[in-house]
């Protein structure tokens, strides 16, 4: 599969499930009116369980707290359920050609940090293509 730019967010959303349902991952989509601030994806992999807010622009955002539809609600339940879990809470965002992860103990910091410096930063958890990003993921996930 080679990256692509996608029509809209809900195209994004499905296609990251579909790429980590085929690595063996379980994913739910919780996108309902009732679920206010709850990330987009749900999963369980490699016996851990965890939450991505899903996140796409056609062009790179200038930062972080500029991404459409990205609110504070959203950052505090990633933050508060991060605390009080597993710590597995992320931030997904894709421009055509990068997909990248944010966690969500640095979600404060990074918010109105430039997009350059903030993925400067996550180097550590960042994939330049679906593959290499879901790849990381596992790695990261089994420590």
């Amino acid at each position: 599969m080679r990256d692509r730019a996608y029509r809209d967010e809900d195209e994004y959303v499905l296609h990251v499930q579909v790429e980590l349902e085929a690595l063996g991952w379980k994913t739910q989509n919780q996108e309902h009116e009732s679920a206010r601030y709850v990330p987009d994806v749900s999963f369980s992999a490699n016996g851990i369980d965890g939450w991505i807010e899903v996140k796409y622009a056609k062009t790179p955002p200038k930062t972080l707290g500029s991404i459409k539809h990205y609110t504070k609600g959203q950052e505090k339940w990633l933050i508060d359920f991060g605390k009080a879990g597993g710590g597995h809470c992320y931030v997904l965002l894709g421009v055509p050609g990068k997909h990248i992860l944010f966690k969500w103990d640095r979600l404060k910091e990074l918010r109105d940090m430039p997009l350059d410096n903030a993925i400067g930063n996550h180097k550590w958890l960042m994939g330049w293509t679906l593959e290499d990003l879901t790849a990381q993921m596992n790695r990261y996930l089994r420590k």
